[in-house]
Parts: structure tokens; C-alpha cells; sequence
């Protein structure tokens, strides 16, 4: 079977270092996945519609987005290196690139692509205003991977010794290297309030690093797989109920043929959801409150609130699913790959009102703040750290300003799970005042939420954290 372009490019750079879904196999269902995960809120039934995008063998949807202020679809398809607008049922070219399309993201009024080849140079990155495409990052890496974080846009750019990281602040691009310690070959990148996850591979390992551009990423240590491996595909599960990796295992042609998908919860455990055999997960969503996943052998699936992995029914057969993006609580869409050529699927729930799902990154409809959500959850804590402790607070939190500067020295921005505030309120130090927020506990499923958001003083309000967003999806 013919292979994308882009999957090449990945793996020859990962070859530089180094010089079925088989529903039987299962995965582990413990009770932290399915706090984590939540209980399936599929529509009862749906309505589905789908494009015909190219007419290139083996052609694929190799992203997706939707198109600000619209709900016009814009995809990108291999071969053919271009974006197509799906507006409805009309179907039109919008725009050609040099190479491949890697990655798509909405925010504010523009959207963003990043490109894909096998030479240095080709991981370049282009921004849409109206229905023009222009280059705005000329990039040295092979791939560019785009996110959205907090409103801005990330690019994580794969070079033949590291990544790049390219930042947009206040509408300038930056760029920072040496931020992971490391060589790898980064393919999926994810953002979690204002930290990233970047998954990606080194000498058939596969490697997951959290961090922020300013200080730099930690290699996050994964359970021990099979002997050649990369990471596909993540996704931020909302409210800070985890991270959701897909991990596909290759033969000695490099294609997978197996994999798994692990969960890693809020209390930095790992899960195994699924593994694969004879199929390999190749895209991830969050939508109806639990995970679907896309394979190489064109499943979706997705948990139910059993913890049951079933097949999308209803959906066409094609090749491989390519992409997903959840764009609101209605709509999901579907990129595969077929003989014929690429082709969109696009599943509308029934009954369902097409509102905003939780931004990109993973993040809470609100963004927690210290005075409207952390400073409840100390009451408790007041009595004994009003009088002597290395944590010092105000009498009865009177000092707002004190007391948040306070708490600030109890947080761990780059690993919020990590945070001693929440080693000792969950009990896993030893803490006088004992287990005040137990693992999975609301409480501390805030806490770990307003950290990942940077801990801010003042929150936001659902409306303005969702204001000129849009979700990535897989």
C-alpha cells in the first residue's frame, strides 16, 4: 500500500538517529480511565454527509479546520499539496503549496497551515486572511506541526537534529532550538492551557516531552512498548482529565501494523485504554465526552460508558482515517483515505446544538482564577498556615494579594501535576492537615486545571476563554 509523503518524511528523519484494532487484545480498564474519560453523550442518532475532495489513488485528508466565522470547512489534501473549502455541498480549490500540508489552525480571524517534505526547508508555515494564503515562517525543518494555545499559535518544526519551536506573540514570529535536550523526530503536538506536549520518536523509541517555549520541555518517561515505535496523535481530554497518546508500532517496512492507546491521568499514572494488532492508531478526538480514535486500516472507534471500544457505525469504508476535528459539540469531521482519492465525511448529531466545545489545549469552559476558585478550596487550609509553615497565608485569606503570591511558590508551572500544593492537599507527602483534595476529586481537578492555564489571579468566563478559538482535533 502506498504510503503518504508525509509519513516518509517522519520516518526517515527518525532513521537518521538511529544512523486491526483487535477488539478481543483490550486494554486496561481502570477506574482512573473511566473517571477520566467520562460516560459516552452520543446523539441518539445522526446525519452524515460526504465530499469527494480529490480523484488522486491513494489520495488522503491530511488536516482539518474550519474556516473563521464560518462553518466552512478547510482541508488539506495529499497528493496535490493543496487546501480545499468545503462550504456546504460546493467544493472548491482555495490554494497550492510546494509541499504537503501537515497541520491546519483556526484562531482569531486567520487560520494557519504547516507543510511537510523530506528536505530541510520544507516545514514552512501560512497564513489565511480572507481566502489568501500567504508565507509567513520560512522554516529549516522537514515538518511543521501547529497548535493553539491560549489564543496564539505554536509550531513545532522537525530538523535532522532536533526541533525547532516557532512562537506567534503580538502578530511576530519567534523561534527557540535546543528546547528539549534531545534529538527525536517530533510528529503530534498538543497544547494543555499554556504547556505543550510534543510526541514524537528516536531510534524506534517513542518519546512524549511537556513544556512552554520560554523554559523549555522535560521528557515525560512512557510505559516501556514494543521495539519500534513513534507516538501519532494526541489529544488534551478537557478539565484536566488527562492526555489521551496513540502510539503505533512499525514492521520492518516501517508501516504499522500495531499500537496502542494510553491515558495519562491527572495523577501522572499511565493507563492502557487499547492496543492494536494488525492495525495501527493513527488520529485522536474528544467529543460526546469520550475518545474516538482513527486507525490505519479506516476504523473509528470510540469507548462507551462501559468501557467497550466499538466501530463508528454507518461510517464509509475507505483506506485509513486521516484526520478528526471536533469543530462544536455536533459536528465531527472525518478524513480519509481512499483508492478513488481523498474524502470528507462530515457526522452531525441529531438533537444536538452545534455550540463551541472547550477550546483547543484541553482547557476548562472557564479558566479557573486564585480568587474565584483556589481561594475557596484553602479555608481549610487557613488555620494552620496563618500561624508558621514554609507556605505561609493571611489570617482567614484576608490578603488576596499575599496570599496568591503565597500559593504561586506552591505551583510548578512546567509540571502542574507535580506541584506541591497538590502532593500535599492529595495526600501523597506527608501533609498535617492530611488528603483535603483525594485524587479525582473535583478540587483537584481545578487545581490542576488553573495551573495548566498558568495560574492566573482573575479567571475567565466561558464565553471570553471560548472568544475566537478553535479546536485542532487530532
Amino acid at each position: 500500500m502506498k504510503r503518504s509523503l508525509l509519513f516518509a518524511s517522519l520516518l526517515f528523519a527518525s532513521l537518521l538517529f538511529a544512523a486491526g484494532c483487535s477488539q478481543g487484545s483490550g486494554g486496561s480498564s481502570a477506574s482512573t480511565s473511566a473517571a477520566a474519560i467520562g460516560s459516552s453523550t452520543r446523539s441518539a442518532g445522526h446525519t452524515w454527509a460526504s465530499h469527494d475532495l480529490n480523484a488522486l489513488p491513494d489520495g488522503f485528508v491530511s488536516a482539518l479546520a474550519v474556516a473563521p466565522s464560518s462553518t466552512a470547512v478547510l482541508a488539506g489534501i495529499v497528493p496535490g499539496q493543496e487546501v480545499v473549502l468545503v462550504d456546504n455541498a460546493a467544493t472548491s480549490r482555495e490554494a497550492g503549496f510546494q509541499d504537503e500540508l501537515a497541520s491546519l489552525v483556526s484562531v482569531g480571524s486567520s487560520t494557519f497551515a504547516g507543510t511537510s517534505g523530506l528536505v530541510d526547508g520544507s516545514g514552512d508555515i501560512y497564513e489565511r486572511q480572507g481566502s489568501s494564503w500567504t508565507r509567513v515562517v520560512d522554516g529549516m525543518g522537514r515538518t511543521m506541526l501547529l497548535t493553539e494555545a491560549q489564543g496564539t499559535v505554536y509550531g513545532v518544526a522537525a530538523v535532522a537534529s532536533s526541533a525547532i519551536v516557532h512562537h506567534l506573540s503580538n502578530g511576530a514570529w519567534s523561534a527557540r532550538g535546543g528546547l528539549f535536550g534531545r534529538p527525536f523526530t517530533p510528529a503530534a503536538v498538543a497544547a494543555e492551557g499554556a504547556q505543550l506536549w510534543v510526541g514524537g520518536s528516536a531510534q524506534g523509541e517513542a518519546l512524549l516531552f511537556r513544556g512552554d517555549f520560554s523554559s523549555g520541555f522535560q521528557l515525560v518517561p512512557l510505559p516501556a512498548g514494543g521495539a519500534d515505535e513513534r507516538i501519532t496523535a494526541l489529544a488534551v481530554l478537557p478539565q484536566g482529565r488527562g492526555l489521551a497518546i496513540a502510539i503505533a508500532g512499525l514492521d520492518a517496512q516501517g508501516l504499522p501494523t500495531q499500537g496502542r492507546l494510553i491515558l495519562r491521568t491527572p495523577t501522572q499514572s499511565f493507563d492502557t485504554l487499547q492496543r492494536f494488532g494488525g492495525d495501527a492508531p493513527t488520529t485522536l478526538c474528544f467529543q460526546d465526552d469520550t475518545i474516538y480514535v482513527g486507525t490505519e486500516t479506516g476504523r473509528l472507534l470510540y469507548r462507551d460508558p462501559r468501557g467497550q471500544w466499538l466501530d463508528e457505525p454507518n461510517l464509509p469504508a475507505s483506506q485509513g482515517i486521516t484526520a478528526l476535528h471536533a469543530p462544536d459539540a455536533a459536528t465531527l469531521l472525518i478524513g480519509t483515505r481512499t483508492s478513488l482519492g481523498a474524502r470528507l465525511h462530515v457526522r452531525s448529531a441529531v438533537g444536538v446544538a452545534p455550540t463551541q466545545p472547550a477550546p483547543s489545549g484541553g482547557a476548562s469552559a472557564a479558566i479557573p482564577g486564585y480568587v474565584t476558585d483556589i481561594k475557596p478550596l484553602l479555608q481549610a487550609c487557613s488555620a494552620c498556615h496563618a500561624a508558621t509553615s514554609n507556605y505561609l497565608l493571611s489570617p482567614g485569606l484576608s490578603d488576596d494579594a499575599a496570599d496568591y503570591q503565597a500559593t504561586l511558590g506552591q505551583v510548578d508551572l512546567a509540571l502542574p501535576d507535580a506541584s506541591p500544593l497538590l502532593a500535599k492537599a492529595g495526600g501523597q507527602v506527608s501533609h498535617g492537615g492530611g488528603t483535603l483534595w483525594p485524587s479525582g476529586s473535583a478540587a483537584q481537578v481545578t487545581v490542576i486545571a488553573w495551573i495548566q492555564a498558568g495560574a492566573p489571579m482573575v479567571g475567565t468566563p466561558a464565553a471570553a476563554a471560548h472568544a475566537g478559538q478553535h479546536g485542532t482535533g487530532g
